[in-house]
């Protein structure tokens, strides 16, 4: 049938449409074009490709900032929090102690 056998016209359509003699323009964005809130995490960066890199990489030096005090803040709850288990279970020790001295005083 023809939907399985396309022919030469259908062919040269594809071959258009799949390739591009130009790469397409290189757009970003662009913030003003909308009427709408974006909300407070929205950063419009610079049109300028430049100042739009630098901004890019401040960005992720600021967010690889946050990851690191987020990490420090883990480790240093994880640390308290072992530091609580072991005086906990010093005093259970000590506790346990002091009752078996007070059983073995009543037996004997």
């Amino acid at each position: 049938s023809a939907a399985f056998n396309p022919d030469a016209r259908m062919e040269a359509l594809a071959t258009k449409r799949d390739k591009s003699p130009t790469p397409p323009p290189e757009e970003h964005y662009d913030a003003s074009k909308e009427v709408r809130g974006k909300g407070v995490g929205f950063y419009a960066f610079s049109k300028d490709e430049g100042e739009r890199k630098r901004e890019m990489e401040e960005l992720e030096a600021m967010r690889e900032e946050t990851e690191r005090g987020r990490q420090e803040r883990e480790e240093r709850k994880a640390k308290r929090a072992r530091e609580v288990e072991e005086r906990k279970r010093v005093i259970r020790r000590k506790r346990e102690e002091k009752e078996a001295d007070r059983f073995l005083r009543e037996l004997g």
